[in-house]
């Protein structure tokens, strides 16, 4: 920094770093700004007329990037940078055939890195044309002659999911991680690979890895933590979430992700603590104050659940397992009228959820109207599928007297889905102890080779 005066004159490097910031918060108009002022100071600077015309171009002003380009020519006329950005720019404008003898001409470089620069421009050109197998190619090309051309992964890895190519873009971050070890988007990427591949331990260590080099690289701490939840790692996933928080303060998801993960561990009081900590940051969050109703209610404390069931209705009224959560309760408190109401309810939201046209019929099984339960589940037909109403209605024709047809059904439930069968047993438990079902359960076990 530089005073000249009462005014104060940032360096080049500070003009250069404000602006990669504003870019990277994807603030153009602000990075716009702070280009020109930097213009007005370093007049004869081609780099801020090139930053000026990356900036238009992420705005897609393609003329007046090109204009930017030209007057950067006129300081710098064999400065290749320049010659890049003006060959996307080009591109950008539909003048394709320019920009690719651009890239020819520097093809000719013996630089890697300007050769590395040369293909992730060509990759921007596939990218435009919606042709991702070479874009991919390209940056695949890019990153062999340079591997610490971290600018190329991003758009890499959008490439690789359209293109599906897991493997391979696993192993070329492999080769960038050998050749530059703290590249932390390189093991993101990596993650992301062996998340696709299913190879979901390593993809946590690569996450780890990412963070540990970028302490400040939110996202591998969020990726991380979340895949460690998805794969029921609750005191893994916590860890992780109460690491991004101390880094980067206080958030209401995190909270709530921190909330969800004891919720499944079955620590009510804890996961309480953290959904209000959540929901007084964010109190429009619906599913926040829904688990904070079903902590209150595994407290038993059912007015205080259903009050908070019916802030998260009030926030969306459109979820089924809220309205068949507020009927869950209602049938505790013995109150029938509502809890067929609020069956009803989360029925007319989601009628392709199998599990609540099964519960509203094993209440009515229980309320002794098997004829309105065997309705309810002819209809779910119509709108839902799946063994478990297979299996309930097995469990209503047994009821009924009908056991040939209870069987019928039955089979053809355990071949469907030969693990839910327990279900029929949740309607009428004493089929638990029935013969035939025990039979028909023993052979079929035999049959699929389940032991």
């Amino acid at each position: 920094m530089v005073t000249q005066g009462d005014a104060t004159i940032l360096t080049e490097d500070a003009y250069h770093q404000l602006i990669t910031y504003y870019e990277s918060e994807l603030l153009f108009e602000r990075a716009l700004d702070i280009a020109d002022k930097a213009m007005e100071v370093y007049s004869f600077t081609p780099e801020f007329f090139i930053r000026k015309a990356d900036i238009l171009l992420s705005l897609k002003l393609g003329d007046e990037a090109l204009d930017q380009l030209i007057k950067a020519e006129g300081i710098a006329p064999s400065e290749i940078h320049i010659s890049l950005v003006k060959a996307k720019t080009l591109a950008f404008l539909n003048r394709q055939e320019e920009a690719k003898q651009i890239l020819g001409d520097l093809k000719s470089y013996n630089d890697p890195e300007v050769l590395a620069d040369v293909f992730i421009v060509e990759g921007y050109i596939h990218q435009l044309n919606k042709d991702y197998e070479s874009m991919l190619e390209s940056l695949v090309i890019a990153l062999k002659k340079c591997p610490t051309k971290s600018s190329a992964l991003e758009s890499l890895w959008i490439a690789t999911e359209v293109c599906r190519k897991f493997k391979e873009c696993a192993e070329l971050m492999t080769f960038v991680i050998n050749n530059d070890p703290y590249n932390y988007q390189a093991w993101y990427y990596l993650g992301h690979c062996y998340s696709f591949m299913c190879e979901y331990e390593m993809a946590v260590d690569a996450y780890e890895y990412s963070f540990i080099i970028n302490e400040k690289f939110e996202s591998a701490y969020k990726d991380c933590a979340d895949l460690c939840s998805e794969l029921k790692k609750y005191s893994k996933a916590i860890k992780f979430y109460k690491e991004a928080i101390d880094t980067f303060g206080p958030d209401a998801e995190y909270y709530f992700d921190i909330a969800f993960c004891l919720y499944q561990t079955k620590k009510y009081k804890d996961a309480k603590r953290y959904f209000i900590k959540s929901l007084k940051l964010d109190p429009y969050n619906d599913e926040g104050f829904y688990y904070f109703g079903l902590c209150l209610a595994h407290e038993k404390r059912w007015n205080s659940a259903i009050n908070a069931l019916m802030r998260a209705i009030d926030l969306d009224e459109m979820r089924e397992e809220y309205y068949a959560s507020l009927a869950d309760i209602y049938l505790k408190l013995g109150d029938k009228a509502k809890t067929e109401q609020y069956f009803q309810m989360a029925i007319e939201c989601g009628p392709e959820q199998s599990q609540i046209w099964l519960a509203y019929a094993r209440f009515l099984v229980s309320e002794n109207r098997l004829k309105e339960a065997m309705k309810i589940l002819k209809e779910a037909d119509d709108f839902s599928v799946g063994a478990d109403l297979l299996y309930g209605m097995a469990a209503c024709l047994y009821l009924k007297g009908k056991n040939k047809k209870a069987l019928d059904m039955m089979a053809e439930a355990l071949l469907e889905d030969f693990n839910s069968y327990k279900i029929m047993f949740d309607f009428v438990p004493t089929l638990q102890k029935d013969p035939e079902v025990k039979s028909m359960i023993a052979y079929y076990r035999s049959e699929l080779n389940l032991l």
